[in-house]
């Protein structure tokens, strides 16, 4: 990838997370498996998926820089990924303030 594209990908990001985040509320386009389990509500269920995600990036982070020979490569796509997966909670965050503004207070 070049730092072209990379840039470019960093500039979008936001704004597809924020589609995605929306989108994914629809549980019809859903896996089965990723779908909230009975009586959680979908996005407390989302938060979770994001959170194990991006828990498992940090580890796998870890994992490439900790060895005799550091996979730096590795390293920093995993550090794009937990990147990108940051933006979309923070997106998710943000769509879950938007439906309730009298129930937080976004200073």
């Amino acid at each position: 990838m070049t730092s072209n594209q990379s840039e470019n990908e960093s500039n979008n990001a936001p704004r597809r997370a924020e589609g995605d985040a929306r989108g994914s509320r629809l549980a019809g386009k859903l896996p089965e498996h990723l779908r909230a389990p009975e009586g959680v509500p979908q996005d407390v269920h989302e938060i979770n998926l994001l959170l194990t995600a991006m828990l498992m990036g940090a580890q796998a982070t870890y994992f490439w820089l900790n060895t005799k020979r550091p996979n730096v490569d590795a390293a920093r796509r995993s550090s794009m990924r937990l990147h990108k997966q940051q933006i979309k909670l923070n997106a998710l965050f943000n769509a879950i303030a938007d439906q309730q503004p009298d129930r937080l207070d976004r200073r």
